[in-house]
């Protein structure tokens, strides 16, 4: 009995001593993978890393981008090398006992690929900004956050402009309703026939012809020459009628006409009124000033349209009331106008018509019932406008101004040669690989004005300009080209220039809004230039179109100052101002003043159009320009498109069991397979 107790207990702990090895080979085991697990990770990570390590040198040594010149087959090349070089320390799949870990490389996969174009260039966006963080000073920052803020205010003066014209055409379109109106009136004024005379004289050869009885051929004859006066008055009669007719009709159109362009021209002034009060938060306080008065000033004249200084409404409710009487007088006449037509058109005589005697005595009623009628047309109608204020002059300035628009004014502004440089865009990366959709991450407005003004600043280290020391690059203007896109140096100039007016255009405008002695000069040119009504708010308005036009004018010298180098004031001063009002149509200066000093020059311009442009535009021009010079300095073949700038992979590991391989612990824990597969997903790129 002891001795089986004794072997009882040695059987009990060896079963106890063998589960303990065996939780303790399987813990070991756990640690072990777990081990593994992290060094496939740290293998991984270093494997991609050296693989993004191998980037396109010249790319960064010209222009600080790091990207990665190989297909997805190369990657996956260099990626597997590096993996079996940090992992497989024999070739073949034997354990040493200093590799306790036995990581084995099983095989690799590149799930995705971001390309340098793939969402719109983001990635080489941020590579710029990260790359020019220390680059740039803050007070330089703060000085072109300064000059972008005032630049911007361009566009409200712009907008302003604009609705000045609309505003002006249907003002215009008044002042043509209103001497239409009285051209009309003059046309019935003028018609030599005196209805009521010629109806008295048609009614009297009537009673002539019927107090003549047609018994012998004498007395037919008699009648015959009655009856050919008769139609001569008839014939009188038809073409008052017809004047009437049209002219009654124009007044009343033009007159409704007229109402209806007064409410439109009121509507835009009360919109322009409203949008300014609304954005009055957005305007500096010198613009928002000047605009308010000379848009108080406009509604006030505008809305004194409404007091019918040109007795429109009166006059149309005496057209209505004439319009009536004629159309009575007519339906008078009705019974008998086809049958006096047809003699009238015929030649024929009253004593060869049949029922001759029928047609006279009809005649005669209708006669009388016109004459009752007539009795009370009283054509009285006027307009406030005279004759003589119809001598309108031609628009000379503006009219100038249009055809320079026109022509363009390249010639005028550059001095010296245009690069003709072209590029192949049909080549380019930018036109081939296209992704419409992509979404960047937002950093909220004032980290993406910093943003966009450390890339601009960015693209001026980089590329050239029109006025830029060297050109050798594939475009001599660069910077034009990030900003317009066109395929040679000339277009993308042409464009740049006509941009640059259009900004001056509106701070010169403004100038001229502020001088008074320059506003009184367009106001009396105004003057002698309106005709027709001489409508005070219609001066008013051309008053503007002359000051636009100057401002235009004076803008292209402005234009022509910054390509040769020159400064010019956001804002100019009076002794600044290089255009006066009669030396427009040359565009000769009048300015032999030194040049100014604290102004901004053609490259300031050139950075509010920057930080002004279409972000995912700009980096995808940059990325244009980048191919171009890559393919002329080193590589021909070189794109863009083929360039990685980060990737995804996916790798499989193979650890073989070790602890829970041991004894019996085999048939508990293990698996049919022989290794345990650590899979590892890992994204890297720059």
């Amino acid at each position: 009995m002891k001795k089986t107790a004794k072997g009882s207990i040695t059987v009990f702990l060896s079963l106890i001593m063998l589960l303990i090895f065996s939780l303790v080979c399987t813990v070991i085991e756990i640690s072990r993978i777990s081990s593994a697990y992290a060094r496939c990770n740290e293998i991984t990570y270093m494997a991609l890393d050296s693989t993004f390590s191998s980037y396109a040198r010249e790319i960064f040594e010209d222009y600080g981008v790091m990207v990665l010149w190989k297909n997805d087959t190369q990657l996956l090349n260099d990626y597997t090398k590096y993996v079996d070089k940090n992992s497989n320390y024999k070739k073949d799949f034997r354990y040493s006992i200093y590799d306790i870990l036995g990581v084995r490389h099983n095989n690799s996969k590149v799930e995705t690929v971001k390309n340098v174009m793939d969402n719109g260039g983001e990635i080489v966006y941020d590579q710029i900004c990260d790359y020019m963080k220390n680059a740039i000073a803050q007070d330089v920052i703060d000085r072109l956050m300064e000059n972008n803020n005032a630049l911007s205010q361009n566009e409200d003066i712009e907008q302003f402009n604009k609705s000045l014209e609309v505003c002006s055409d249907k003002l215009k379109d008044m002042e043509v309703n209103v001497k239409n109106i009285f051209d009309d009136i003059n046309a019935i004024k003028q018609c030599p026939y005196n209805p009521k005379e010629v109806i008295q004289n048609m009614k009297d050869r009537l009673n002539e012809i019927k107090s003549i009885e047609p018994t012998d051929d004498y007395n037919r004859q008699v009648r015959d020459n009655l009856f050919d006066m008769y139609i001569i008055e008839y014939r009188k009669y038809k073409e008052w009628k017809g004047t009437l007719d049209n002219n009654l009709q124009d007044i009343i159109i033009n007159s409704d006409k007229y109402f209806e362009n007064l409410e439109l021209a009121k509507s835009y002034v009360d919109d322009m009124d409203t949008k300014l009060e609304e954005e009055k938060a957005d305007y500096q306080n010198e613009l928002y000033s000047i605009m308010k008065e000379e848009i108080t000033d406009l509604k006030q004249e505008v809305f004194n349209s409404d007091k019918d200084n040109y007795n429109i409404e009166n006059n149309k409710k005496l057209t209505l009331e004439q319009k009536e009487i004629v159309e009575e007088i007519s339906n008078s006449m009705t019974p008998i106008l086809e049958r006096t037509d047809e003699l009238d058109y015929s030649y024929n005589k009253l004593s060869n018509y049949e029922n001759a005697d029928i047609l006279v005595e009809d005649s005669y009623k209708a006669i009388y019932a016109a004459e009752e009628k007539i009795i009370n047309y009283n054509f009285n109608l006027s307009v406030n406008y005279s004759i003589g204020d119809a001598t309108k002059k031609k628009n000379e300035v503006v009219d100038f101004v249009k055809k320079l628009k026109k022509d363009g004014v390249m010639g005028y502004v550059v001095n010296g040669d245009i690069s003709d440089k072209t590029i192949d865009k049909s080549k380019l990366s930018s036109d081939t690989y296209k992704d419409t959709e992509y979404k960047w991450k937002n950093y909220g407005r004032d980290k993406e004005l910093l943003r966009k003004i450390l890339v601009g600043q960015y693209i001026f280290d980089k590329f050239n300009d029109y006025i830029s020391g060297e050109k050798n690059d594939q475009l001599n203007y660069g910077i034009e080209y990030i900003l317009f896109g066109n395929g040679c140096d000339r277009d993308n100039l042409k464009e740049c220039i006509n941009k640059i007016i259009l900004l001056r255009e509106g701070f010169n405008f403004l100038f001229l809004l502020k001088d008074s002695t320059k506003r009184n000069e367009a106001y009396e040119l105004a003057l002698t230039i309106v005709g027709y009504t001489g409508m005070p708010a219609i001066v008013r308005l051309t008053q503007f179109l002359i000051m636009a036009a100057w401002s235009y004018a004076e803008s292209v010298v402005d234009a022509k100052n910054l390509l040769d180098g020159e400064k010019v004031s956001l804002i100019k001063k009076a002794d600044e101002w290089n255009l006066s009002l009669s030396n427009i149509k040359s565009l000769k200066s009048d300015n032999n003043k030194n040049k100014v000093e604290s102004g901004l020059t053609y490259e300031d311009y050139l950075r509010y159009l920057l930080i002004s442009q279409d972000k995912y535009t700009q980096v995808i021009r940059m990325i244009d320009l980048m191919e171009l010079n890559i393919q002329d300095k080193y590589n021909v073949n070189f794109e863009m498109k083929q360039c990685i700038v980060q990737a995804t992979v996916y790798t499989e590991y193979k650890v073989k069991r070790l602890f829970s391989d041991i004894g019996f612990t085999r048939q508990i824990i293990r698996g049919k397979e022989d290794e345990f597969i650590i899979k590892v997903k890992q994204t890297s790129g720059y």
